[in-house]
């Protein structure tokens, strides 16, 4: 499914190409450095057995076509372990997540402020290292992404932004139980991700 999905992106990106010969928009290119809050929030196993997680995260993006892009986001976020009896005797979980996503990008002009939506797609990898053996437990799969920013200019003409978004990731990974229900419990989560950041324009 991950392959369809990223064919699906391939496709739009020439598509944009194709276009932009036809809409002439000066093409918009930015890099972002934020720090990230993410919150498991929902009936799965990071919302019960895992606290907040805190981190950091590089993003870069092109806007080109009528106020579209693409962008790729990588983020590696760090929690500690809320209850032994749903995550295991398991240590320093840490969250590292590549994903590609669609962008509009919507400028309000002389005020300085952008809002940003974006929906995406990508990785998500959940690693976290045993107490007892010392051993490290590994978790992939794949996420699919819904998010928003505001941006307020700082630095004239545009170069430099401060921004605030939230975003949702929605985290499927292949286990597999005999207890259907355990195995929806521990295949999937849902986590809130709050970031604040600085955007270079280019």
């Amino acid at each position: 499914m991950m392959r369809k999905y990223l064919l699906f992106i391939l496709m739009l990106a020439v598509s944009f190409s194709n276009a932009q010969e036809k809409v002439k928009q000066k093409a918009r290119f930015s890099i972002d450095l934020k720090g990230n809050l993410g919150i498991p929030v929902g009936d799965n196993f990071m919302a019960d057995g895992l606290k907040t997680f805190s981190g950091y995260g590089l993003g870069f993006q092109a806007v080109f076509v009528k106020d579209f892009g693409l962008g790729v986001e990588f983020n590696q976020m760090f929690s500690s372990v809320k209850d032994v009896s749903v995550f295991g005797a398991l240590e320093d979980p840490r969250l590292t997540d590549l994903s590609f996503y669609l962008v509009y990008l919507h400028s309000f002009g002389e005020s300085g402020l952008d809002v940003e939506a974006k929906a995406g797609i990508g990785s998500l990898f959940l690693r976290s290292e045993s107490i007892d053996w010392g051993d490290k437990f590994r978790q992939y799969g794949n996420q699919y992404i819904l998010g928003a920013k505001v941006l307020y200019t700082i630095s004239k003409p545009n170069n430099v932004q401060i921004f605030f978004g939230p975003k949702l990731y929605f985290f499927t990974s292949d286990i597999n139980f005999e207890n259907k229900k355990l195995e929806k419990y521990y295949s999937n989560a849902t986590i809130l991700n709050l970031n604040l950041g600085v955007r270079f324009n280019f």
